[in-house]
Order: structure tokens, then C-alpha cells, then sequence
């Protein structure tokens, strides 16, 4: 109340410059509340006040407009920052003197990152350093749109239009908001120059219903609007982010046309069809199988487990501060390969790499004992994992259930062909595929029997490795039609790329190995460019909501930097048979001079990839 005491002082000491035909005796100072003073019927006084005072000349008449001029005198020191939202016609602006200069306000509005033609800055010097400064739009904090400016000038500010000046700087703030956590996310490198991963959760319900969940949608809608729109690359143009990964999950308040939040699904589909994001859980199956939550992933898959010994203050089971030890991979390719297609060896040579997997994970396991919570005080001691004190170890994390550990596992797709002679879809060849992830499943429930230590089952992203993996086959077996013929092999439990099959029957299938795989997994469909074919988008979502946990849609964003192309970069053979990526329209195969965004396996990448991904990218056939 001081400070707005303060700030009324301004107003009265400091109006109209030299006429001075504003005074108190006027009778024309009607008051404050609510931060608004009202100067009779000429003026509206905005007061913003934290450390400093600030002034914001609101609205004003236009017929009145000569004599609605501010003028900040010398005294008036706590007046930092001043600007006429409400100018029109008759030039009503906002007078400051001595205390601030031409030249501050031009650098604050450096400071803001625009341009002075961008916010319509008009500047007179006059006596006594004296500048008069029109806004159309006042920086980032307080914008107003011409339209509404009838509204607020010379209106008497009811309820109903304090609210609505409210909500709209609050959306103002929110999406300078969204925009700076974007660009702070996509222009902090790591060590090795990657964006962090970082995957955005929307989830509606995860909030109470009423003005906070509507609050977190228009947050949400926000996301998908600033990611629609993408980033500028180094030629100007819009191009796709890998990351911040973005997650929207599908809801009985959100799935059907007269859902209330129906509309921001509709957004996440136009979003997707543009830039691949949102990838989408389904409420629905996730309440199914993780005991009736609904919880993000880490990354772009890693999933915790439902653990009763883990629950926040309120009883309901924690997810957020829990983390992952790491994983371990094994190659059921190289499995059915050495045991030659004999089945009883099958299982042997199974349960002896998977010993050998369980031995590499508690070696990831010990090295983490007794690591005290001083090497990473944010992490352990300051509540973004734990709350633990210096000197502290972290042992007891490490155990009953607060992290998991996880078995990782790649190529089922070949390993099922191998043994059986055809594909994991084909109904005599599936039931060998969902035992051998059962038969993975029990191991990790032996081994968290036997130590308290939260072993579980994990579908392999397999980004890079894959190419290794099926290099290292080829060296041991040879080429094998249908099994080793590829520098890739398939990712998890996913249905071969080449193999045709519908985006709905392919999402179904999968969907029975995605229960089997606790510890995260995801299926996708590719799609070609669906901007056009918003219902195609909405429906494969539905089905998504209805039949699995997890899914993503593939689509292309690309961008020729040499032509300006926007489309699909194609992946040609150079002469020596080396995959490489050109441009359809001008011929173009400098990497540094396109920009080509993929969906690598659960995240979008940016910056290619090894032989083997890039192999297994070409051959992905459409599934809509």
C-alpha cells in the first residue's frame, strides 16, 4: 500500500507538464483500486509496483487527449518506467523529464530484444532533455491491439472489462513465457553440443478442475502454438526443433468433439502434422496398466514403476524426483542366431545373456553406491531428486523401488523370424514373441526378489547402436536373408520398417508387446504429410486413446537452405554405394546447408545419423 500511496503521489505532482491543469482541487482525481487510479473522465492510471514504481498511462479520450499528457518532474525519481498504451489521433502521450532520458528508454527497449519500429517508438527532444514517447504496443509486458482501445478509453472500468484486460496480458505474459523457456532449452548445449532432453508433459487432469486446470490448458495451447510456428534456422526461416519433446495426454475431457478441451486436441493434431509433436498417451490404457496413474516418461520412453513404498505426502504414489540407474541391452538377434535355430538351445543361450545383462546392470548399480550427495547438490541435495544432506550417500535410493534399473532389449522382430521362419504379426510366430518377453519379464522379477533393487523391462531405443549390433551379426553369421541383410536391426518389440501393415491394425498389434514392457517403451506410425488431412490425424489419435499407451506419428520437415524446398530431403546411393541426403528440387548434398528432422526412435533428431539409422530410415514404409 505504500508503494501505491507513492505512485498516487506521482500522478497527482506530475500531470500535464506545464499547464498543470490537473490538480486535486480540480476534483478530477476520482480515486484508486485495484491498482487503477481514474483521473475524471480523461485518464486511467496503470500502477505496477514491486521495487519500483511504475506508471503506464491505461487509456484515455480522445477528445481530452491534449490535456492527458503526463509529465514526470524531477521529483518523481520512483517512476522507472512510463509508457502511453492508449495514443490516437490527438497524440496523448506520456511527458518524462530529467530523471529519465532519450536514451535510457531507447535502451530499454534494446533490453526487450525488439525494435523500435516494432513497438512504434516516437521520440521528441524538447527542453530540458524533456522526451515525449508514443507506444502502439508496449514491450512484451503490456501489448494492446488497436481494436480493443475502445474498450478501455473513456470506458468505466467495470468488472468484466478489468477481466478482460487481465486475461489478456496474462496471455501476453504466458507466451513470452513459453517463447523464452523454448529458446533457453534449444540454445543450451552440453559438452558434446546436443539440446538437453527435455520432454514437456501436458497432462490436463494431473490438476484440479476449475480457473487452475483452464489456466494450465492456455499454457498448453501456448506450447503447441510457439512449436507449430517452430525456430528460425540460420537463413530466417521456420524450421522443425528437436526439442523440447512434447507430450499431450489424451482424455475422457479431451477425445471426443463436445469434450471441453477438444479444441486443444485438435491443435495437438495440427501441431503434429506439422511438426511431429505432440507425442500422445492415452489416460484411458495407462490408468489400465500402471494402477490407475497417469505419469510421464523420462526421456523419450523411460517409464517408472508403480511402487507402493513410494508415495508423496498425500498418499498418492511419486513419480516426479524418482529417477533411472541406466540400462543394459541385450541382442535377441545374436540369441537365436547362435543357437541355430534349435529352440531348447534357444532358451539356454537366452538365460545365460541374460545373466550376463544382469551382471553389467548391478556393475552400473555398485559403481553408484556410495556416491555422496556433494558431487551434484542440485540433484541430491536441493529437492531435483532428493533432499538429502551434505555428505550424505545416495545408497538408499538406490533400493526398494525409489529409481529403477532396466533390462533393454532390441531386434525381436528378427530374432522371432529366425526361429520361426516368419514375421512376430503372423499368428503361429506371435506366441513365441510374447514368451520371450514374458521369459524377460520374470527375469527382472527374480532379480528385484533377490536384491530390492527395482530391475525392469525396457524397449531399447537402439539409436545409434543398432548399426553396431548389425555389424557385429554380420561378422558373426553373414548375411541372412530377413535377418541380417540390414545394417539396421528393429527397434524393441516394432514390426520390421519395410513390412506393410495399416497405421490401426500396426498400433493395435504392438500395443500387446507395449503391456509387456513396464520400464517404457513407444510405437509410431508413418505418416506422409498429413496438414491437409487434420481427420486422418484425429482418428489415428482416437485409436491411440482406445488401444495403446504410447504412440507417435512420423511425418517429414525438412528444409533446403540452398533453394528454399520445404518437404522431404530424399536419402540417395553416392557412387561408392554410402547413403547420403539430397535435395528433390536443386540437387543439394551439403548436410550444413539443409535442415532435416526425423524421428530417430521416440525423439526427433537434427543432426543425422550413422549409416545404419539412415538405412533404416529410407526403407520405413507408410502405414497411412
Amino acid at each position: 500500500m505504500q508503494a501505491f500511496e507513492r505512485a498516487l503521489y506521482h500522478v497527482e505532482h506530475c500531470l500535464v507538464g506545464e499547464k498543470r491543469n490537473v490538480r486535486r482541487d480540480d476534483g478530477v482525481l476520482e480515486g484508486f483500486e485495484n491498482d487503477i487510479v481514474v483521473v475524471g473522465d480523461m485518464a486511467v492510471v496503470a500502477v505496477i509496483h514491486a521495487d519500483d514504481v511504475i506508471l503506464a498511462l491505461e487509456a484515455v479520450h480522445a477528445d481530452r487527449a491534449d490535456a492527458a499528457g503526463f509529465d514526470s518532474l524531477d521529483q518523481s525519481a520512483g517512476v522507472d518506467e512510463c509508457a502511453a498504451r492508449a495514443v490516437d489521433d490527438n497524440n496523448a502521450g506520456l511527458h518524462l523529464s530529467d530523471g529519465l532520458g532519450v536514451d535510457h528508454m531507447e535502451r530499454l527497449v534494446v533490453q526487450k530484444g525488439m525494435q523500435r519500429n516494432d513497438v512504434g517508438l516516437c521520440i521528441e527532444r524538447v527542453e530540458r532533455n524533456v522526451f515525449h514517447t508514443h507506444f502502439l504496443h508496449f514491450f512484451g509486458r503490456i501489448r494492446i491491439v488497436r481494436d480493443d482501445m475502445a474498450a478501455e478509453a473513456g470506458e468505466v472500468l467495470d468488472d468484466a472489462i478489468i477481466d478482460k484486460i487481465t486475461e489478456r496480458r496474462l496471455r501476453t505474459e504466458v507466451q513470452s513465457g513459453i517463447q523464452t523457456i523454448q529458446y533457453q532449452l534449444i540454445t543450451l548445449m552440453t559438452c558434446n553440443g546436443q539440446a538437453p532432453f527435455v520432454t514437456v508433459f501436458m497432462y490436463l487432469d494431473e490438476v484440479p478442475e476449475g480457473r487452475t486446470r483452464d489456466d494450465l490448458a492456455m499454457i498448453i495451447e501456448e506450447v503447441m502454438k510457439q512449436r507449430m510456428q517452430g525456430v528460425k534456422n540460420e537463413k530466417g526461416v521456420w524450421i522443425t526443433p528437436a526439442f523440447p519433446k512434447l507430450i499431450y495426454v489424451l482424455d475422457e475431457d479431451n477425445i471426443t468433439e463436445d469434450s471441453k478441451y477438444w479444441y486443444l486436441t485438435e491443435l495437438a493434431a495440427k501441431c503434429t502434422a506439422k511438426r511431429m509433436v505432440p507425442d500422445y498417451i492415452s489416460a484411458k490404457i495407462m490408468k489400465e496398466l500402471k494402477n490407475g496413474d497417469v505419469y510421464p516418461c523420462m526421456g523419450c520412453r523411460s517409464f517408472l514403476t508403480v511402487e507402493d513404498s513410494q508415495r508423496n505426502a498425500d498418499g498418492s504414489h511419486k513419480f516426479y524426483g524418482r529417477f533411472n540407474q541406466g540400462v543394459v541391452t541385450i541382442n535377441l538377434v545374436d540369441v537365436a542366431c547362435s543357437a541355430e535355430g534349435n529352440m531348447e538351445r534357444f532358451w539356454e543361450i537366452l538365460d545365460e545373456r541374460l545373466e550376463l545383462c544382469h551382471r553389467a546392470l548391478r556393475c552400473r548399480h555398485e559403481r553408484l553406491l556410495g556416491t555422496v550427495s556433494d558431487v551434484a547438490p542440485i540433484l541430491w541435495q536441493n529437492g531435483a531428486l532428493a533432499r538429502l544432506k551434505k555428505g550424505e550417500t545416495i545408497d538408499k535410493l538406490l533400493f526398494d523401488g525409489y529409481s529403477t534399473i532396466s533390462l533393454g532389449y532390441a531386434g525381436l522382430c528378427e530374432c522371432t523370424r529366425y526361429m520361426t521362419g516368419k514375421s512376430h504379426t503372423d499368428p503361429e510366430a506371435k506366441p513365441f514373441a510374447l514368451e520371450v518377453m514374458k521369459h524377460m519379464n520374470e527375469a527382472c522379477a527374480k532379480w528385484r526378489e533377490e536384491s530390492h533393487i527395482d530391475f525392469s523391462l525396457y524397449g531399447t531405443p537402439l539409436e545409434s547402436t543398432t548399426y553396431k549390433f548389425s555389424r557385429c551379426l554380420q561378422e558373426r553369421f553373414g548375411i541372412i536373408p530377413g535377418v541380417t541383410d540390414k545394417n539396421y536391426i528393429t527397434n524393441s518389440y516394432h514390426i520390421h520398417v519395410t513390412e506393410e501393415i495399416d497405421a490401426f491394425d500396426k498400433l493395435s498389434f504392438e500395443a500387446q508387446f507395449q503391456e509387456l514392457s513396464p520400464g517404457g517403451a513407444i510405437s509410431y506410425v508413418e505418416v506422409p504429410n498429413m496438414q491437409n488431412n487434420i481427420d486422418a490425424v484425429l482418428a489415428v489419435m482416437k485409436h491411440i486413446y482406445d488401444n495403446i499407451m504410447y504412440a507417435e506419428l512420423n511425418t517429414k520437415s525438412d528444409y533446403c537452405q540452398c533453394c528454399g524446398y520445404e518437404g522431404e530431403i530424399q536419402i540417395i546411393s553416392d557412387e561408392h554405394g554410402k547413403l547420403i541426403w539430397e535435395c528433390p528440387n536443386c540437387g543439394n548434398q551439403d548436410q550444413a546447408k539443409m535442415n532435416v528432422a526425423r524421428r530417430t526412435c521416440g525423439y526427433i533428431g537434427t543432426q543425422f545419423w550413422n549409416q545404419g539409422r539412415t538405412q533404416e530410415i529410407k526403407e520405413r514404409v507408410m502405414h497411412l
